[in-house]
């Protein structure tokens, strides 16, 4: 860093030439702040099982007997959002797609039917949810809107927007 400023045009003033003093109080100021990126360090590859034969592909694949002991379906919200998924709201700008997900927040939140149609059928401690498509400010805004601010108080709805993901 040293090297580029020497060689740019500021680095060229008489006071930085000709004060060694300047130069090392001006480079302590530009790097108090700075806090440098872990190394990064690939995970070690583990070992493979000597017990599993990589030519076998279809033992990464679950059996017939598996899924006809699997559990049945059920829903945190009866006939709307199923347990033990993950589900995914899309659709062009001003469609909804928030309007539904904090509707769905409040009702997992509260206990309250989803739309008046849904009931909740296992009401949820802590609900994460991430804002990919507003800043803090217009998101806390439509927080307020539907009543859900307080359950950030409360620590039950934890939210994370873009920015601060893009910060991190």
């Amino acid at each position: 860093m040293e090297r580029q400023w020497l060689e740019s045009p500021l680095g060229q003033r008489d006071k930085t030439q000709g004060r060694e003093d300047y130069r090392r109080r001006t480079l302590d100021y530009a790097l108090k702040d700075f806090v440098p990126k872990p190394e990064f360090k690939p995970k070690p590859q583990a070992a493979p099982k000597p017990d599993v034969n990589p030519d076998d592909w279809r033992s990464c694949f679950h059996t017939y007997a598996e899924l006809l002991t699997a559990p049945p379906l059920e829903f945190v919200i009866k006939d709307f959002l199923q347990k033990d998924g993950i589900t995914f709201f899309g659709g062009l700008p001003g469609h909804g797609k928030t309007l539904v997900m904090l509707s769905v927040v409040k009702a997992l939140l509260t206990g309250e039917d989803l739309f008046g149609c849904f009931p909740v059928t296992s009401p949820s401690k802590r609900v994460i949810y991430l804002v990919l498509e507003a800043g803090l400010g217009p998101f806390k805004h439509r927080l307020e809107l539907f009543g859900l601010l307080r359950f950030v108080d409360e620590g039950r709805l934890f939210v994370r927007d873009f920015a601060l993901a893009r910060e991190n």
